[in-house]
This record gives C-alpha cells, sequence and structure tokens, in this order.
C-alpha cells in the first residue's frame, strides 16, 4: 500500500516512475507507470543466479535517478551494491521501528542481517516513519541524510460511501505473527463477550506456538468472525463497517491499516507500543492504553458513542492534512532535490 501511493503519488506531480513486480501485470490501472515483472523473492544463491541479473537488466533499461526499497532484509544489500556499481542514488524507507534497534538481532538471521545492515550503511539516503525511527538511526548513522515523512496514502481509490455505515464490528487487520501479539487479542474478545470482532489476514511464514494457539481460541469464540485475506478492494470496506479498529501489536512503524482505518472515518484503538509519534492519542483518532485492560473500557467507550461522533470527524480530517500522497510526494522530491543538489555523493 505504501509503495502503491508512493508512485501514484509522484507520477501525479510529473515525476517518470517504474516499479518491479513477481508476476506479469496485464492492466495496473496506473497511466503512466512502467512496469517491470518477473523479480522472485529467492533466498541465498537466488540472490546471484536471478535477482541481482533481474534488477541490473531493470536499472540498464530504467536508468533510474533513485531506487527506492522499503522494509529491512537481504535486498537491501543487493540494492546498495547495485547503487554503487551502477551510480543511482538508494533510497531506503524504513518499515518498522525493531529494524534499528537492537531487537534487529532477534528478528533476522545472521546473513539477512550482515546484508541489511550493510544496506542501511550504504544507502545514499534513509526515509523514517517516525521520530523514534529518525533517533535510533541518527545514532547509529549521523552522517546519513535522514526524512522523517509519514506514510501516504492515495485518497483517490477510497471507494465512496464507505464512511456512512453503522458499526458491525471491531476489526482487525494484519498478518498472524508474533509481533502482532495476537494472545492479546484473545484476552479483549473474551473480555468484551457481548462485542462482535472480525479478523482479517492471514499467515506467512512460519507462524509461532503463542499465536497459534490464540487463533485456534479465537476460532472457538462466538463473537469472532475470521473473514480471511482481504484484496485491495476489500479493504476500506470492511474498515467503514467497524466501531473501530484494534492494533494489540508489542512494536509497530507507521501501520497502514491505521490510515486505511482513518480514511473512511473509523478510529483507532492500540497500545502505546504501537501509538507511533503518540498521534492516535496526540490526534484524538481513537483510544490509547497502557495495557490490554485499559483498552476494554476504550474500546467499550467508543462502540457506544457510534459512528456519527468527533472521533470520526477527526480520523478523516487528520488523514487528509497529514498522509495526502500528492503533497507527502512533493516533500519527498524536493527534500531529495535540495540534499543532493550539490553533487553530494552516496555514503
Amino acid at each position: 500500500m505504501q509503495a502503491f501511493a508512493w508512485l501514484r503519488g509522484l507520477l501525479a506531480i510529473g515525476e517518470e516512475v517504474a516499479c518491479v513486480v513477481k508476476d506479469p501485470v496485464d492492466e495496473h490501472g496506473v497511466e503512466g507507470l512502467h512496469v517491470f515483472s518477473g523479480y522472485q523473492a529467492r533466498g541465498s544463491v537466488g540472490y546471484l543466479t536471478h535477482q541481482a541479473p533481474f534488477l541490473t537488466s531493470v536499472i540498464e533499461e530504467f536508468r533510474p535517478d533513485y531506487v527506492y526499497q522499503g522494509a529491512a532484509g537481504a535486498i537491501t544489500g543487493l540494492v546498495a551494491l547495485l547503487a554503487r556499481r551502477h551510480g543511482f542514488r538508494f533510497v531506503h524507507r524504513l518499515a518498522n521501528d525493531a529494524d534499528v534497534d537492537p531487537r534487529m538481532r532477534r528478528r533476522m538471521r545472521t546473513a539477512t542481517r550482515i546484508c541489511y545492515a550493510y544496506g542501511l550503511r550504504k544507502a545514499s539516503a534513509v526515509l523514517c516513519q517516525t521520530g523514534y525511527q529518525s533517533s535510533q538511526l541518527r545514532q547509529r548513522h549521523p552522517e546519513k541524510p535522514t526524512l522523517k515523512i509519514y506514510n501516504p496514502i492515495w485518497l483517490a481509490e477510497i471507494p465512496e460511501g464507505c464512511t456512512e455505515s453503522d458499526g458491525e464490528y471491531v476489526a482487525w487487520l494484519g498478518l498472524f505473527q508474533r509481533q502482532k501479539d495476537l494472545p492479546a487479542l484473545l484476552s479483549v474478545a473474551r473480555s468484551l463477550p457481548d462485542l462482535r470482532f472480525a479478523l482479517a489476514g492471514r499467515a506467512v511464514g512460519r507462524v509461532d506456538a503463542g499465536t497459534r494457539s490464540a487463533l485456534a481460541e479465537l476460532r472457538q469464540l462466538p463473537n469472532v468472525d475470521f473473514v480471511g485475506y482481504l484484496r485491495r478492494a476489500e479493504v476500506h470496506a470492511f474498515l467503514g463497517r467497524a466501531h473501530a479498529l484494534i492494533s494489540t501489536s508489542r512494536f509497530e512503524g507507521f501501520p497502514n491499516t491505521y490510515l486505511e482505518a482513518w480514511s473512511v472515518g473509523t478510529p483507532v484503538v492500540t497500545l502505546k507500543s504501537a501509538d507511533p509519534d503518540g498521534v492516535v492519542e496526540r490526534e484524538g483518532l481513537g483510544a490509547v492504553g497502557d495495557t490490554t485492560d485499559e483498552l476494554l473500557p476504550a474500546l467499550q467507550g467508543i462502540v457506544d458513542a457510534g459512528r456519527r461522533g468527533p472521533v470520526n470527524g477527526r480520523c478523516l480530517e487528520y488523514v487528509r492534512r497529514e498522509h495526502d500522497a500528492m503533497v507527502l510526494s512533493t516533500r519527498l522530491r524536493d527534500w531529495l532535490a535540495a540534499t543532493f543538489s550539490q553533487g553530494n555523493r552516496a555514503p
């Protein structure tokens, strides 16, 4: 979602943009976008046998000034290597607070961590989602050109009528993994048996034992419905019918799901550990608790207030003011131009 919003915003302000995708796309619906298909996320030897040759061919054909890559992984190191060889600027986008602090060691295999650390060190510039990410990065790489810029959202894709539904359930949207703390969500659903919960998502990779156990118990609760993995076109309608979006994550960056919820007037109920820059609490975009127990009265209060209260209007106003893709793309373009206007070389 975030990459989609960036490319739509950059195209809208007159930049030439290309993206790399896995499978051929017959109709992507984005006028003027160059699409290069055939990328395959293969590990270890695959980086030498497929990823590097494929990306090299794209770079030689498109000849970009900048290459944007988001989220931590071995691919970050590969793009940094290609940047040194082919002379483009490499812009890396941090996706998670845990990618720039000691938690990185627990989340990545040794080889992946080494590749990612190299890529982060050699990136021409790094975009941060939150103040925490920015402060952590500056401690480790004080010389690095760094910009804190919030996630964009392409507001034109939001279907009409999504803000007008009455609340039917409390929504949860994400991947089934340890970071999302499904056991905490289970505790909330058990404690509020009169509220309906709708869970949308799927498992990716190996699921830890705690998450598996919580999922099994959630499936047994009469007030919990699993709706499966949603396509992009289905997300806004799903969130638009919700009283609120709940997050019990142990940590986050700036979740795109929050933007999707706010864009249809749905508030977010979350722990402080997953409130990016304290924006939910500061802007009044839902409710925040220090503990899972504190989420219970906060969530019930939002449900009782209904979807026509002041918080819903604040959500709509905030996301349009702070996260519009065209506005943020203009800011990004101008910052990159100013940062490298004097011929500054990449680190």
